[in-house]
Parts: C-alpha cells; structure tokens; sequence
C-alpha cells in the first residue's frame, strides 16, 4: 500500500458546513424545550436532513478514499468499525444506565404510594 499525501485530497468545506448545520439541526430537532428555537417551523421539520447528512457523508467519504493509493476495503471497513465502537458501546452504556435510573425511580415511587 502506497503512502498517501493528504494534502493532495481536496477538501470539502462546504460541504464539511452543510454538514455541521444538518447534524446541529438534527439535535436541535430532537430537543423538546417549549419556548426554545426548537419551535421554529425549520428545526421541526429537519427530519429530512438526516438524509441529505448520510449523502454528503457518504460522498466526502467515497471522495476521501477514493483519493488513495492502494484502497483496500478490508483495512477501510476495521478502520472504520473501531472509529465507530467504542462510541456506540458508550452511548449503549449510558442508555443502560439511565434506563436502570428510571426503573428503580419507578420501583421506588410504587413503594411509596403503594
């Protein structure tokens, strides 16, 4: 496998922008605050830009690797897996640990109030 010269990747940074702006919107989406900018009409309806973020990522990944010498999709999809993990076994984490947070909250009101 060739060494790649990153520098000659181009980069895309609007594209890179677009992305920041669907990915801030999806949160903003998702966040349920009355009287926050989450009620204005544009951040209710980004539900379509999770879509067109998953394009434009998919295209400035293709681009990226496409750039180098050598590509082997093997050593593109381990890669990319532990990028991805330990990320999502920590979120798996915290959803666990919240969940178990409301059970025993809930256990605990039933005790009460009988």
């Amino acid at each position: 496998m060739g060494i790649v010269n990153m520098s000659k990747i181009e980069r895309f940074y609007a594209l890179d922008s677009f992305r920041g702006i669907c990915a801030l919107s999806v949160a903003v989406h998702h966040m349920h605050i009355v009287g926050s900018v989450a009620e204005i009409e544009f951040f209710r309806n980004a539900n379509f830009l999770v879509e067109f973020f998953f394009v434009l990522s998919g295209f400035v990944l293709a681009h990226t690797y496409a750039a180098k010498e050598g590509f082997d999709f093997k050593n593109f999809f381990i890669s990319r897996t532990f990028r991805l993990l330990p990320l999502h076994w920590l979120m798996l984490a915290v959803i666990v640990f919240l969940e178990c947070g409301k059970l025993f909250a809930y256990k605990k009101q039933c005790a009460i109030h009988g």
